[in-house]
C-alpha cells in the first residue's frame, strides 16, 4: 500500500506555450445563452485549476499516469464526479464521489476547481469550487461600461495589474475570452489574481487582459473628499437637565460643515426625554436623560402645578405689629397727660381666617403737680402760672374755659363785643414740607396773634392749621413724626 500523499494546486490557464489559446478561454469561461453545448474533454497539462460543466471530463497527467475527472451531476449545493486513474502499481481505479460546492447551483455556470488533494492508493480527494456569479447590485452613481480591446500603455497590464489604486473608480470587471464566453465578475484588487507571474514575482491581475480582450467594467464616481475636521461645540437653551423647561440642544462645527438641533420631547406615555450636552471621546455631543414626570409631560417639559398658597395673615403674636403709640396726640385726663397706645394680638393663628386684632390703651405719660395741677390743652383753656409739658399740653393753676377761645394767655372777647375773628395760614393748611405761619385777627383791631409751625427737640413737627371752635375762627395743631427728621 502506498502512503505517498501530494497536493496538486491546479489553475485554469494553460501556459503561453500551450497550443490552443481557446482552451484557456473555455476553462475559465461562463456559458451564456440558451444554446446546447456538447460535453467537452479537456486536456490539462501545467495548470493550477480548471473548470467543468456537467458532462465535461478533465484529463491530465500526474507522474506519467493519466487521470480523469468527469462532472456527472449537480444537485443543490452538491456536485458528483467520477474520478478515474491508474496507480503506480499499474492498477486502474475508478471512484465516484461528491463535492460540496458551497453555492446554489447556477444553470450553465462553469465551476472552477481550485485544489485537489489525492491519495494514490485510496483515491480519496476533495475539491474547493465556486461558480461564476453575476454582477453584484450596483451602488448609486455607478455605471457598466463595455470596451473593446485597447492596445495602449494606459491599459497595459504592467500599469493596470500591479496598482489598483491607479484606477480606483473601477469597482468590478469581467473579461470576454476568445471563445466568446465571459468570465465571472471580479472585484478589483481583491479576488482577481491571475496564474501568470509578473517580473517582480507578484501574481498578475486579470485586469491585464483589458489590453487584448473585450471587457466590461463598473465605474463609480469618486466620492467627494471629506471636509477638513472642525471643532464641535454643544449648547443647551435650558442650561442642562432642567426638567421644568423645554430646551433645545444645538451641535455645531466650527468650519460650518454641519449643525444639528434636537429638542426636549415628551413620549406618548408621559416620559420626558431631556437632552443635555456631554462629551464622547473628546468630541462635544449630547445625551438623553429619561424622566417619568409625576404630573405628566407637555411640550418637552414636566408639568409642575403647585397648590396655591393660602393667605395666612399671622401664625403668632410675633407676626403682628409691635405695641406703639403710632404718633398719637397727647390729651388730658384730670391732671394726667396721656397718649393712646395700640397693641395687637393674633386671632385664629395659622389659618386663612387669621388677623391681627387691634386694641387701644390710654397710658399716662406725665402728671401736673406742684401748684399747676390742672392739665389743659392749648387753645381750649386759658391759663396762668403754667408749666409747658408738651407742645400742646400745659399744666396750669386754673382751668377756666374761655367761652370764645383764647389767644396766648388771656380769654378773647366774644364776637358781639370784639368783632369777627379770622384765621389765615401761609402754607395753606397741613403742608408738612412747608414751614407756615398762622395769623388770628379780630375785625375791630382789638387783637391779633401769629403762631409758626415748629419742630420739637425730639424731631416732632407741630403743624398749625386754621379751624373753628364754637363758631369762632381759631387754629389747631397737627403732630407728625417726620421719617427723615424735622
Amino acid at each position: 500500500m502506498k502512503s505517498k500523499i501530494f497536493l496538486l494546486i491546479i489553475m485554469l490557464i494553460l501556459g503561453s506555450s500551450f497550443a490552443s489559446a481557446g482552451l484557456w478561454d473555455w476553462l475559465t469561461g461562463l456559458v451564456t445563452g440558451n444554446e446546447t453545448i456538447l460535453p467537452q474533454t479537456i486536456y490539462v497539462d501545467k495548470a493550477e485549476s480548471f473548470s467543468l460543466r456537467v458532462g465535461d471530463t478533465a484529463i491530465f497527467l500526474i507522474s506519467g499516469h493519466e487521470r480523469k475527472i468527469t462532472l456527472t451531476q449537480i444537485n443543490g449545493d452538491t456536485a458528483y464526479v467520477i474520478y478515474n486513474y491508474k496507480a503506480n502499481t499499474g492498477e486502474q481505479y475508478t471512484e465516484t464521489t461528491s463535492i460540496n460546492i458551497g453555492e446554489i447551483y447556477i444553470p450553465d455556470a462553469s465551476y472552477k476547481i481550485n485544489s485537489l488533494l489525492m491519495n494514490d492508493t485510496s483515491a480519496n480527494f476533495m475539491f474547493e469550487t465556486f461558480p461564476s456569479l453575476p454582477l453584484p447590485e450596483l451602488d448609486e452613481g455607478c455605471t457598466t461600461i463595455a470596451r473593446s480591446a485597447i492596445f495602449d500603455a494606459e491599459r497595459h497590464w504592467e500599469n493596470l495589474g500591479l496598482d489598483t489604486s491607479q484606477h480606483s473608480e473601477i469597482k468590478h470587471y469581467r473579461i470576454r475570452w476568445f471563445n466568446g464566453y465571459w468570465s465571472r465578475w471580479y472585484e478589483a484588487g481583491f479576488d482577481d489574481k491571475d496564474w501568470k507571474v509578473n517580473g517582480d514575482g507578484s501574481r498578475r491581475r486579470v485586469w491585464s487582459y483589458f489590453r487584448d480582450h473585450y471587457h466590461q467594467y463598473v465605474e463609480c464616481a469618486e466620492a467627494e473628499p471629506e471636509p477638513e475636521p472642525g471643532v464641535y461645540s454643544c449648547s443647551d437653551s435650558d442650561g442642562g437637565t432642567d426638567l421644568d423647561v423645554a430646551g433645545t440642544v444645538t451641535i455645531s462645527v466650527s468650519n460650518g460643515t454641519a449643525s444639528e438641533t434636537v429638542d426636549d420631547i415628551c413620549s406618548s406615555n408621559g416620559m420626558l426625554t431631556e437632552r443635555y450636552c456631554t462629551s464622547a471621546g473628546g468630541v462635544a455631543t449630547f445625551a438623553n436623560y429619561y424622566y417619568d414626570c409625576p404630573q405628566g409631560c407637555s411640550n418637552g417639559a414636566c408639568i409642575n402645578e403647585t397648590e396655591p398658597e393660602e393667605n395666612i395673615s399671622c401664625s403668632s403674636n410675633s407676626d403682628c405689629p409691635e405695641t406703639s403709640h403710632q404718633n398719637s396726640p397727647y390729651f388730658c385726663s384730670g391732671n394726667d397727660i396721656l397718649k393712646n397706645y395700640f397693641s395687637y394680638e393674633c386671632a385664629n393663628p395659622g389659618t386663612p381666617e387669621s388677623y391681627c386684632d387691634e386694641s387701644i390703651e390710654p397710658r399716662v405719660i406725665n402728671s401736673c403737680v406742684d401748684g399747676a395741677s390742672y392739665c389743659v390743652e392749648l387753645h381750649s383753656s386759658c391759663y396762668s402760672l403754667n408749666n409747658l409739658i408738651t407742645n400742646d399740653i400745659l399744666c396750669s393753676d386754673t382751668a377756666y374755659e374761655c367761652p370764645a377761645g383764647c389767644l396766648t394767655v388771656a380769654c378773647t372777647a366774644n364776637e358781639t363785643e370784639s368783632g369777627v375773628y379770622s384765621c389765615s395760614d401761609s402754607d395753606g393748611g397741613t403742608d408738612l414740607d412747608v414751614a407756615g405761619t398762622i395769623t388770628i385777627s379780630v375785625s375791630n383791631g382789638t387783637a391779633s396773634e401769629t403762631v409758626d409751625d415748629i419742630c420739637s427737640s425730639n424731631g416732632m413737627l407741630t403743624e398749625r392749621y386754621c379751624t373753628s371752635a364754637g363758631g369762632v375762627a381759631t387754629f389747631a395743631n397737627y403732630y407728625y413724626d417726620c421719617p427723615q427728621g424735622c
